[in-house]
């Protein structure tokens, strides 16, 4: 009797996981440190405008 359950038991487990709502795409961490160089967002897309100017290390 156990048999018939498991199956029926791991679908639904596997439904109602695939129903949760997805979580944001960056951490809080993530925004700030995003934010703090410049990054804005709009419409869940970040950018960084033209006029600002990206340095990298060189060694």
């Amino acid at each position: 009797m156990i048999k018939h359950l498991v199956a029926p038991l791991i679908f639904t487990s596997l439904i109602l996981t695939g129903c949760q709502s997805p979580q944001g795409k960056f951490t809080p961490e993530q925004v700030a440190a995003m934010q703090s160089y410049g990054f804005t967002e709009s419409a869940g897309d970040w950018s960084l405008g033209l006029s600002d100017a990206i340095l990298f290390d060189k060694k």
